[in-house]
């Protein structure tokens, strides 16, 4: 490299480096950040990062980038010590959830009549709820004709049957038991429906006689004062690991679903009819991030990085390394060639002589 090029790229290497010493890092960053969302205020989303791309960038980075072993086992490590601050923690109920919050979200929950009926609807008639009430009911009737009505009141000396052993009330018993229970059960899979409708009658009774705000006005006295560590000590470390297991496993596969793919798809598309044409000056303050905010957090965000480059000398060799190709190409040294080449003095033009006058040519 030239000499003068070797000079030249030292000095600009240590006026970048001043630039950001300690007592100019901020200003610095200020000036570079006030240019960068000057410039970013009068361009469009659309301009910035054009919708395709964005869709892409989800699909490499939210469905297609791989969950590895070290980010699952971080993910188990961080939610284990979070369930552990929890439990030690002595905040209630009521620091973490004010009164007003707590009443309002469940009045808006009782006041979803619509959405409430038809979830109370499935669920009564779902296949496991429609053998849990058959079992109920089928115990509930046998039990009654066993103990309270055919045994209790209709044989006389039960009890002291009883008394003499169980093998013998067994063997007396065994074939008066099996002939009422398949009566009882050929009498709840004939009234099934209607017991089904009429359970899911009462639960919606229920929640009409009983509103959901005056529920939350009946509850929040005794939840309020309740620390938020004794829901926590219900949960074992070995429960979280197995539910944060199920959930990366849920994450997996969902967020290769068509359903994902298709609401992924939806968001981006209603972003970009909205925002896609306007200026980033206009999306920012709909975000509520002004000018001063965006300023002092990408200054907070990028210092401390800045000054751990300069302090180990990774700065300078950056610097070094993007403007040394420059100083040693061709066009900088013809540059110095040229200007440290003596000057030619310019000839003196010729004088002709004419008639009577003297002229120059």
């Amino acid at each position: 490299m030239n000499v003068i090029a070797q000079q030249l790229l030292d000095a600009q290497v240590q006026h970048e480096l001043a630039r950001y010493a300690p007592r100019q890092l901020k200003k610095t960053l200020r000036q570079e950040g006030t240019a960068l969302i000057s410039w970013l205020n009068h361009c469009k989303l659309r301009e910035v990062l054009p919708a395709d791309v964005a869709a892409a960038l989800i699909t490499r980075t939210v469905v297609e980038l791989p969950i590895s072993d070290g980010l699952a086992a971080f993910v188990r490590r961080i939610a284990g010590q979070i369930l552990h601050a929890v439990k030690r923690d002595p905040s209630r109920v009521q620091d973490l959830c004010t009164r007003r919050i707590f009443e309002a979200a469940v009045g808006q929950i009782g006041s979803m009549h619509g959405a409430r009926s038809r979830m109370i609807h499935q669920l009564v008639n779902s296949g496991a709820y429609s053998e849990q009430i058959s079992e109920l009911l089928y115990n509930g009737i046998k039990d009654y004709l066993l103990s309270e009505n055919l045994l209790a009141q209709k044989v006389p000396g039960l009890a002291s049957l009883i008394r003499l052993g169980k093998f013998a009330v067994n063997k007396t018993l065994h074939p008066l038991e099996v002939a009422i229970e398949k009566t009882v059960k050929a009498y709840i899979e004939t009234n099934l429906g209607n017991s089904v409708r009429r359970s899911e009658a009462l639960i919606n009774a229920y929640f009409e006689k009983h509103p959901m705000d005056d529920m939350a006005a009946r509850v929040w006295p005794k939840l309020a004062s309740i620390p938020v560590s004794k829901y926590a000590a219900l949960l074992e470390s070995d429960d979280l690991e197995q539910l944060v297991n199920t959930g990366l496993d849920f994450w997996q596969q969902f967020r290769k679903s068509t359903l994902f793919r298709e609401v992924s798809r939806h968001v981006v598309e209603q972003i970009y009819n909205h925002y896609g044409d306007l200026e980033l000056s206009f999306v920012f303050t709909e975000l509520g991030l002004t000018e001063k905010f965006l300023q002092t957090e990408l200054t907070q965000l990028v210092a401390p990085a800045i000054e751990l480059a300069r302090r180990s000398g990774e700065l300078e060799q950056q610097i070094r390394a993007r403007l040394t190709p420059f100083y040693q190409s061709a066009e900088v040294a013809r540059i110095l060639d040229a200007a440290a080449a003596p000057a030619v003095p310019a000839k003196p033009k010729a004088q002709r002589k004419t008639a009577g006058k003297t002229t120059q040519s």
